[in-house]
């Protein structure tokens, strides 16, 4: 009896060791995929590290070779791109050595320090506001990865909110700073909008198909403005369409010329407000969590009523969010790399105009454009 007992024992001993053998085959099996993965999501960021800087260093070049400034030809700006496409990225401690712990965490308590980052750029555009742009571009590669992922994203906002208690609410008139060139917060603004993929994914949703029906109707300039649109067309074609000016019927000619182009606008423009509404679910909300705190830090200065405060929030948004994209929409994929003509350009600057004086409600009972504004509908801020 005792014998059978230990046999007992002795197998399942036996079967309890072959399993805590399989069981430690499957963990260390287990632990080399965990490792496996982890390597390769590793250096898939850091591939999407390598390649978020390349296209911020090409775009840049593109910036300068579309600036008055002409501080950089085409030859050079091929060259540059070609150059950067063959970047070879090489790891810090190979060059910093033991030091590389230091910028390490340096990097990383800016990243952690928001006001700091904030205060700096502020500083930046007092002493040397021809730097800012680049000082900024430089602090989004360097200390936020360009924005690629969720907490670079979170750090940027935190600093550009930070800014804005800075710079906007210290200020008599934050509309027009809004508008400076060398504005501190407007430049990091832009730059954070470049970078965001939900602010690229609804510009796209919101935008893409109004941008394309516009450019397939690029036959004509409209015109906001009454008095630009007769000079349109040369004065054999202008005599043929509508007489001479003081011939009897010219003045109904020119009204009914310019009634075509103001129904024309309307439509225009009430395509791209309709595609806006139906994608609002689209909208980032990282940036509307900006527009309340900026519209709070207004607020709570107590220098601004609330329609100014709300017209400043609509040129965040819409000033330097929205209508540039309609202007051009190239850049941020809108297009799909389709040809503009310089008339749909155009068409497009007064799409973005009129959008713009809608969303802000800034235009004159008495203004000569009054036909075109009175035909929307009114919404008050």
């Amino acid at each position: 009896m005792i014998l059978n007992i230990d046999q007992n024992l002795k197998m399942e001993l036996l079967e309890l060791a072959r399993q805590l053998k399989q069981e430690q085959l499957f963990v260390s099996a287990e632990k080399t995929q965990i490792h496996s993965l982890y390597e390769e999501a590793k250096k898939l960021a850091e591939d999407l590290y390598h390649e978020s800087w390349i296209v911020r260093q090409q775009r840049t070049c593109l910036e300068q070779l579309q600036s008055s400034s002409n501080s950089m030809t085409p030859k050079e700006c091929y060259s540059q791109t070609n150059n950067l496409e063959f970047s070879n990225f090489v790891d810090s401690y190979k060059h910093l050595s033991y030091h590389e712990s230091k910028y390490g965490d340096f990097l990383k308590f800016l990243k952690d320090n928001q006001f700091i980052v904030a205060s700096l750029i502020d500083s930046v555009e007092k002493v040397s506001p021809d730097s800012l742009k680049k000082f900024i571009s430089l602090l989004m590669t360097s200390v936020f990865g360009n924005v690629a992922f969720p907490e670079d994203e979170v750090s940027v906002i935190q600093t550009v909110k930070h800014l804005a208690d800075i710079q906007l609410a210290t200020n008599d008139d934050p509309r027009r700073l809004l508008r400076k060139v060398n504005c501190g917060f407007s430049v990091a603004v832009k730059l954070l909008f470049d970078s965001l993929y939900s602010a690229k994914l609804f510009l796209t949703a919101a935008l893409h198909d109004p941008v394309m029906r516009l450019l397939m109707e690029d036959e004509w300039f409209y015109d906001i403005d009454p008095q630009k649109a007769l000079h349109r067309f040369p004065t054999q074609e202008r005599l043929r369409r509508f007489g001479e000016p003081s011939s009897a019927d010219y003045e109904k000619k020119c009204n009914d010329y310019r009634k075509f182009i103001v129904d024309k606008l309307v439509i225009l423009s009430n395509r791209f407000i309709l595609s806006m509404k139906n994608n609002m679910h689209c909208f980032p909300s990282n940036l509307a969590w900006l527009v309340s705190q900026v519209y709070q830090a207004l607020m709570k200065t107590g220098r601004h009523d609330e329609e100014r405060v709300r017209a400043v929030c609509a040129d965040l948004v819409f000033s330097l969010f929205i209508c540039p994209a309609i202007i051009d929409p190239d850049p941020y994929g809108i297009t799909s790399d389709i040809h503009i003509s310089h008339i749909a350009r155009h068409n497009l600057m007064q799409i973005a105009q009129i959008i713009q004086v809608l969303a802000v409600s800034q235009w004159e009972a008495e203004s000569k454009e009054k036909d075109l504004y009175e035909k929307f509908e009114k919404v008050n801020l």
